[in-house]
């Protein structure tokens, strides 16, 4: 099973386009996720960068509801997109195909609760239920 859940903050305000095939809303962003422990030289959090990409109804909620530095609770499946660059290099990259999300705060508030945050976070497990896996908190 390939899902895939990130709570972090929008490092960039959401790029959305529409296909000129069909229309519809193609949005790329990217997610800070903090990671479990401080650095021991810094003394804060190292981050990880997700990308992500949604698309239709979702995508334009998104891009029209986040902007930089907001969190934002996302899940989804990691994709593999290969391509060759103008060099003839091959390159590769990883995205979160976004199925779902849910507003945690804006970047004003910073004020959830990690109970809060981890609420959210079971509304969405809870939307794997059919999935035939259990997961546990």
């Amino acid at each position: 099973m390939n899902k895939c859940i990130f709570l972090g903050r929008l490092i960039l305000d959401p790029d959305v386009r529409y296909s000129a095939a069909t229309k519809s809303a193609v949005v790329n962003f990217a997610v800070a996720v903090n990671r479990e422990y401080k650095n021991k030289e810094t003394g804060k959090y190292d981050s990880d960068i997700i990308n992500c990409i949604a698309f239709d109804k979702r995508g334009e909620v998104i891009g029209n509801s986040f902007k930089k530095g907001d969190r934002i609770l996302v899940w989804g499946a990691i994709r593999q997109e290969k391509w060759q660059d103008k060099d003839g290099n091959n390159r590769t990259t990883y995205k979160l195909h976004v199925e779902g999300f849910d507003f945690i705060e804006p970047a004003k508030e910073k004020s959830m609760s990690m109970d809060s945050a981890v609420a959210a976070a079971q509304k969405a497990v809870s939307s794997f239920d059919g999935l035939g896996e259990d997961i546990d908190f």
